[in-house]
């Protein structure tokens, strides 16, 4: 199996000084980094989001080879930071899903999305439409758009 690349973009990550923690440049002592993911509006009832945090974890772990016990979500909606501690079950558990995808990129095979209410406060949901495929096929959609 090749080099397996995690890659994430971070809104914030907090260096605190930490004798566990990793060497930063220009700097004296040890720091553990904490990411800082920003929401717009309040926690989910789904563990989206919870599963975002642990992934940029698992990304910061690999690239500066330290373990990160905790991490943060600042919630506009309701101006409140919430403490996430990070559980190596959080980590098999999203590592199952960066696998189950990576499976699926590997096919070239694009899963069904099933609509629901959660599909109203996703940031793909402008090039998703799961309404239109469930409601009838990708070729039958280009014809009538042809026809119109």
């Amino acid at each position: 199996m090749g080099l397996q690349v995690s890659v994430g973009i971070c809104d914030v990550v907090e260096f605190i000084r930490d004798p566990s923690g990793v060497p930063l440049a220009r700097e004296e002592g040890l720091y553990l980094p904490y990411p800082v993911e920003y929401k717009r509006g309040k926690p989910k009832r789904n563990d989206s989001d919870h599963s975002q945090l642990v992934a940029q974890v698992i990304c910061l772990e690999e690239m500066l080879v330290c373990d990160i016990p905790k991490a943060y979500f600042y919630y506009d909606e309701i101006k409140h930071r919430v403490e996430v501690v990070i559980t190596e079950a959080d980590r098999v558990r999203v590592r199952a899903s960066i696998d189950e995808m990576r499976h699926y990129f590997d096919r070239n095979h694009t899963p069904k999305a099933k609509a629901g209410p959660h599909c109203l406060s996703c940031s793909l949901n402008n090039i998703c439409v799961p309404d239109i495929l469930n409601e009838r096929s990708v070729s039958s959609y280009i014809e009538s758009r042809l026809n119109e």
